[in-house]
């Protein structure tokens, strides 16, 4: 701001509750990238939990089976995508 000017009344001077929600942008990957992101969590999910059963402490035996089932849940809301209509 220039020197001398009074700032002008607007979404700086408003509280949070009461300014204007931002704009939700998503950008959705086409199929082949949704089938190649899913492939990758298919194979997540099956390395980490061959990693759990032979994890010889159960600290890391949980830590694997933590992986595998954020993998296997990644890759079924990949699923789901690749099965929703195009919108």
């Amino acid at each position: 701001m220039r020197p001398g000017r009074r700032p002008s009344p607007g979404l700086a001077s408003m509280p949070c509750t009461q300014q204007r929600p931002k704009a939700k942008v998503s950008i959705l990957p086409d199929k082949p990238e949704i089938e190649r992101l899913r492939g990758i969590q298919e194979r997540r999910a099956r390395q980490e939990g061959e990693e759990a059963e032979q994890a010889s402490e159960p600290a890391e035996r949980e830590a694997h089976e933590r992986r595998a089932d954020k993998a296997a849940y990644l890759r079924d809301r990949l699923e789901a995508q690749a099965a929703a209509p195009d919108e």
